[in-house]
């Protein structure tokens, strides 16, 4: 029996060292992984003129703008972020060398308005210096890239007689309405109407939201509204109401509170808006001319064997090739 008991105990001896020497090999396979990771994120993955630059960096910058860089991303996005990392870094070195600066208050309150998104980040240090790039690049680009930007009166007038569709302006109608369960109930809110107000009659009646409003449902153009009471409601006349009109909803009675004829937006209203966009599509374009002027006089080298994933041209380069 002491024999038995004995291999009984011996057996369990030896259980437990197997389950601890599983356990240290796992505990040593996860060190080993973190060490050859860490490793990794010391490699440099680009050389901007002369100047390597590691992946922890890259890695940083993905954290910053995606929210975390452990999320499944292909390698095309990844390839994506490696471009938009070099662009940043080219321009950051520029705006340093032009003696744009960036004061703490700037980062401070940049990451105010973004309270939000900093709390996805382990490191807020990362977020910081994210943003500190993004103020700085920005800066140096109004500065210095489209600081000549300059949109007349002619480019503006240009435009507006060159692209019509974009200024006229649809028919538009003001509508309200008093929505009741049955036909009997709506046969009887015609009969008031012609004794109290329609919006007297909706806050009384209506089941609609919009009741307590006196049923304003606000301004509709054609197309916006369900086909039976965009008929009914464009062919009234101002002030005037509908008969009851029947809906999966239940029983309509609409009123045409204003109507706007459609025509062309005057030039002097569109004219802000007509510089807006002109100035950013001219601004586009000199950054991009910009950026790349400034990569073609620039010395890249993208070190592929470390960057951890494999590098994808963009979809368009390959149709040029």
């Amino acid at each position: 029996m002491l024999g038995k008991s004995l291999k009984g105990i011996e057996l369990v001896v030896w259980v437990g060292l197997l389950l601890l020497l599983v356990a240290g090999c796992g505990q040593q396979g996860a060190n080993r992984a973190n060490r050859e990771k860490e490793a990794a994120l010391e490699k440099p993955v680009v050389n901007i003129n002369g100047r390597d630059i590691k992946a922890r960096a890259l890695y940083d910058y993905i954290k910053q703008n995606f929210g975390n860089e452990d999320m499944e991303l292909d390698d095309y996005i990844k390839s994506r972020f490696l471009d938009f990392f070099i662009e940043e870094q080219l321009l950051v070195d520029q705006a340093q060398k032009m003696m744009v600066s960036v004061s703490e208050a700037e980062v401070e309150r940049a990451m105010g308005k973004s309270e939000g998104a900093v709390e996805l980040l382990i490191d807020t240090d990362v977020w910081r210096v994210g943003f500190r790039n993004n103020i700085l690049v920005q800066k140096f680009i109004n500065q210095f890239v489209l600081k000549d930007l300059v949109i007349t009166e002619q480019e503006t007038k240009l435009y507006y007689d060159n692209h019509p569709e974009e200024f006229t302006l649809p028919e538009k109608v003001r509508a309200s309405q008093i929505l009741v369960e049955d036909e009997e109930k709506a046969q009887n809110v015609l009969q008031l109407l012609s004794k109290r107000s329609f919006e007297e009659v909706a806050r009384t009646f209506s089941i609609s939201p919009e009741a307590e409003k006196g049923g304003d449902m606000g301004y509709f153009e054609k197309g916006q509204l369900p086909l039976e009471f965009e008929k009914v409601i464009f062919g009234l006349k101002v002030r005037g109401h509908s008969q009851v009109v029947k809906s999966p909803y239940g029983f309509h009675v609409f009123k045409l509170v204003e109507k706007r004829s459609g025509g062309k937006l005057p030039f002097k209203e569109a004219e802000n808006l007509i510089k807006i966009k002109l100035m950013q599509v001219k601004g586009e374009e000199l950054y991009k001319k910009y950026l790349s002027q400034l990569k073609a006089k620039s010395h890249i080298k993208i070190y592929y064997q470390n960057l951890g994933f494999q590098y994808k041209e963009k979809e368009q380069d390959k149709e040029v090739d």
